[in-house]
C-alpha cells in the first residue's frame, strides 16, 4: 500500500513521522510512503518578498530530510516532494492523486496531555472534510515505543458506513501480522436521558440496545468475511470506550469509519471519527466507505 506522509517540518507532524516508520517496518516495507510538504499560498505570499522560489524549496527540501533523518535513522528514507498549492490539504490531495497513493497519514495539533483549546488544526480539520481514502491522524508527542504492540483495532457501527473501514483494518492487520479486534459500542439511552424518564425504563432499553448489538454483530461480521481475533458488544460513552477498549487491546491505533452527510448535518453534527482522532492517546485511521472517492466532502 502506497502512502502518503504530510509535513509541516514542524513539532505536529513528528508523531505521523514515527507512526509511518512503524507502519513501513511492521509491514516488511509493503506499505511504503511519500513525504510531502506544501508551500501553501498563504505562506508563499509572505516569504516571496525576500526571498526567490528556487532558495525556499530548497530550504523546505533541506529541513525535510532533516525531519526524516531523525526520525527514520538508519533506515531507508521516503521519497521527498515539496509542492505549491493554494491550501495544504490540496496539495496533499493533489501529491495522492500523482502517486495513486491509498492512504494518508498527518499530525493533529494536541498533544496528548494538557488541556488545548485546538485539537485537531486546520490542516486535519479540513481533510477530513475532503476525506476520499483512509487519513490517519497521530498525535504530535507519539513516540515509536508508545505505539502498542496488540491487536489492530477497528470500530463498527454495524452499518455499511463501517464495512470498508473493518476490512481495511483487516487487510492491515494482515500484512502485518497482527491479530484484528472489533467492538462494537452498542447506544447507552442512560447517558443524556430525559429527567422524566424512569430509570428503571432507561437500563431496560439499554439491555435491549446491547442484546440487538450482541444478536447482530456475528451475522455482520460473516456478511462482510470478517474473522476477528476478538468481537465484542461494548455499551456508553462510544469515544471513552472505544479508547479504553483500544487500550486493553494494546492497540497500535484505531479504525473508524465515515459517512458523507448532507446540509445543516454535514456542519454540525459531530462524528466519531473527528472526536476519536481529536483525543487519542494513539493514532486514528478514519476511512471512508466505498465510492466516497467522488464525494469531496465526506464527513467523519
Amino acid at each position: 500500500m502506497k502512502w502518503i506522509l504530510g509535513l509541516d517540518l514542524g513539532p505536529r507532524s513528528r508523531g505521523a513521522l514515527q507512526f509511518a516508520r512503524w507502519i513501513a517496518e511492521a509491514t516488511h516495507g509493503s506499505d511504503d510512503f511519500v513525504a510531502v510538504h506544501v508551500l501553501d499560498v498563504d505562506h508563499l505570499w509572505g516569504v516571496l518578498k525576500y526571498h526567490h522560489l528556487s532558495e525556499i524549496i530548497e530550504v523546505a527540501n533541506a529541513a525535510a530530510h532533516r525531519e526524516l533523518e531523525r526520525a527514520w535513522p538508519g533506515g531507508s528514507l521516503p521519497v521527498i516532494e515539496v509542492r505549491q498549492a493554494l491550501t495544504v490539504e490540496d496539495g496533499l490531495a493533489e501529491a495522492r492523486a500523482r502517486h495513486r497513493a491509498e492512504g494518508l497519514v498527518i499530525g493533529r495539533a494536541a498533544s496528548t496531555e494538557g488541556h488545548h483549546l485546538v485539537r485537531l488544526g486546520r490542516v486535519a480539520r479540513r481533510v477530513l472534510r475532503q476525506l476520499a481514502s483512509p487519513v490517519v491522524i497521530a498525535p504530535p508527542d507519539l513516540v515509536a515505543a508508545d505505539i502498542g504492540g496488540g491487536a489492530v483495532t477497528a470500530l463498527s457501527a454495524l452499518t455499511d458506513d463501517s464495512t470498508e473501514a473493518c476490512r481495511f483494518a483487516a487487510a492491515f492487520a494482515e500484512r502485518a501480522a497482527r491479530p484484528l479486534a472489533l467492538a462494537h459500542v452498542a447506544n447507552d439511552p442512560r447517558l443524556d436521558a430525559a429527567a422524566h424518564i424512569p430509570r428503571s425504563t432507561l437500563d431496560r432499553m439499554a439491555a435491549d440496545f446491547a442484546a440487538a448489538g450482541r444478536a447482530e454483530l456475528p451475522h455482520w461480521l460473516e456478511v462482510n468475511d470478517l474473522r476477528p481475533m476478538v468481537a465484542i458488544v461494548l455499551q456508553g460513552d462510544l469515544v471513552s470506550s472505544a479508547l479504553a477498549f483500544a487500550d486493553v487491546q494494546r492497540a497500535p491505533f484505531v479504525v473508524v469509519g465515515a459517512h458523507a452527510p448532507t446540509g445543516l448535518d454535514r456542519v454540525f453534527a459531530p462524528r466519531v471519527g473527528r472526536e476519536l482522532a481529536a483525543v487519542s492517546r494513539v493514532p486514528v485511521a478514519i476511512v471512508p466507505p466505498v465510492g466516497s472517492a467522488e464525494i469531496r466532502h465526506a464527513r467523519p
